[in-house]
């Protein structure tokens, strides 16, 4: 029976960090096709450091979006993967903030748990 709630964490956490890593996804992909939009008549119009901060989250996002699968289906590695969302949360939280960052980083927290209460039991 205990094992089977810590599945069901492992699960939570991985979903609730998928969600989070989608969310900021899709805000950076629409952001940087309005970057784009607005700056592709010129390259002195186009603001180089909105494109690069846009780029930095969304790399960030690729990366907590594969260990928040990893986590979610339990492999091996959970400890890793909820340090990864757990960094990967803080840093994208501290950049631009919001919800999708936050869930990523609540991913990483619900994971920690789950692993920590895996070792005890």
């Amino acid at each position: 029976m205990e094992t089977m709630r810590l599945n069901i964490l492992f699960v939570l956490a991985g979903v609730v960090g998928i969600i989070g890593s989608a969310l900021c996804i899709i805000t950076t992909v629409l952001s940087l096709i309005n970057i784009l939009k607005l700056g592709s008549v010129s390259i002195y119009y186009m603001n180089l450091e909105s494109l690069a901060y846009n780029l930095i989250i969304l790399i960030l996002s690729i990366i907590s979006l594969k260990a928040s699968n990893s986590l979610r289906v339990g492999e091996y590695n959970v400890r890793d993967n909820s340090i990864i969302l757990l960094i990967m949360g803080a840093v994208m939280t501290f950049l631009s903030g919001g919800t999708g960052p936050f869930l990523v980083l609540l991913g990483g927290i619900l994971g920690l748990v789950a692993y920590l209460i895996s070792e005890i039991v």
